[in-house]
């Protein structure tokens, strides 16, 4: 009920104890506009939470901006929940910070869906995609057992194909997984099992 009511973008139900009666109420009344549930259907299948999803909308009926304050607002979180939300938005490549060492947030342009899989390279490396969510020249070395100028050029390439966002120069270079790229990957990567199935059913 608290899923659908969300996607709908609906308030969620609330749920009271009343006199030894349990009430539910159920409000009609939009959160957001029609025209932000329409921008918030770009977001689907990349695996953001409810409290994302509220995050993202706010910020689209607010400049595109926001900061970490207004989201623990928002939502009713913890500083630390707040950071690692919005650090997985940031890996996902949907927002960004306005300036280095800055408290604002801004959303960044929406890529063009892309139109082939993933090379196996870089299903790997997101695979075993580090903690700080972004991948450099050195991580690439490491996951594929390739040198420097060859991950140098798998990161170029990937970038220019849009599966990777660049960010930063030199050696503090970091290259952060878009979202057009995991709905690539969810599209044209099938697991060992769906294989055997499908074979299965051929069969």
């Amino acid at each position: 009920m608290i899923e659908v009511m969300e996607q709908e973008g609906l308030h969620p139900p609330e749920f009271v104890l009343e006199g030894g009666c349990f009430v539910v109420t159920l409000r009609s009344t939009p959160i957001y506009s029609s025209e932000t549930m329409r921008w918030l259907r770009q977001f689907e299948g990349i695996g953001l939470t409810r409290n994302q999803v509220r995050l993202l909308a706010y910020a689209h009926e607010h400049g595109d901006r926001f900061t970490s304050r207004a989201y623990q607002k928002l939502v009713g979180v913890d500083l630390y929940t707040a950071s690692r939300d919005i650090k997985d938005l940031i890996r996902k490549g949907i927002v960004r910070l306005t300036k280095k060492g800055g408290r604002v947030y801004e959303l960044l342009p929406r890529p063009r869906p892309l139109t082939q899989p993933l090379p196996d390279e870089l299903q790997k490396c997101i695979a075993y995609l580090p903690e700080q969510g972004y991948l450099t020249n050195s991580v690439v070395c490491k996951i594929l057992g390739i040198n420097r100028i060859k991950a140098s050029r798998l990161l170029r390439e990937w970038t220019i194909l849009g599966f990777l966002r660049k960010s930063g120069k030199g050696r503090w270079t970091h290259y952060y997984v878009t979202p057009a790229a995991y709905e690539s990957l969810s599209t044209f990567y099938e697991s060992p099992s769906s294989k055997t199935d499908r074979k299965d059913d051929d069969s």
